[in-house]
């Protein structure tokens, strides 16, 4: 990866990063609170919110144009319906950042945020 395709790849994962906020915010943050933890073991609870995590927030009915679909870049086999999870969006957006994370660590532009200790 070169200099510039970090800087574009680091502003992607900013921008990921700011609308995976919106994104729980509109679609998930209201659906998570009606979830009470008081009443269910925690991992009872990592579970219902997994399951929403899965459901999609986006969809998309896709025209059979074959133009559109030519213009927008989808395969030929992508169904007539398209759609997007949270989860779906972290996993992508985790291996956006990870790619951001080794070219950092390569080119030791990572800052150790664990201050250093002085022995005697």
């Amino acid at each position: 990866m070169t200099k510039e395709q970090y800087k574009k790849i680091k502003k992607q994962s900013e921008f990921l990063s700011e609308l995976r906020i919106l994104l729980w915010d509109k679609f998930l943050s209201s659906e998570v609170k009606k979830i009470v933890p008081y009443d269910k073991s925690p991992l009872e609870h990592f579970e219902e919110v997994k399951k929403l995590q899965r459901k999609p927030i986006l969809e998309f009915e896709v025209p059979k144009d074959v133009k559109f679909r030519e213009q927008m870049g989808l395969a030929k086999d992508c169904g007539r319906r398209l759609s997007l999870s949270m989860d779906e969006f972290e996993n992508a957006q985790s291996e956006v950042d990870s790619m951001v994370f080794d070219y950092e660590k390569k080119h030791h532009l990572i800052v150790s945020s664990s201050p250093k200790v002085a022995f005697k």
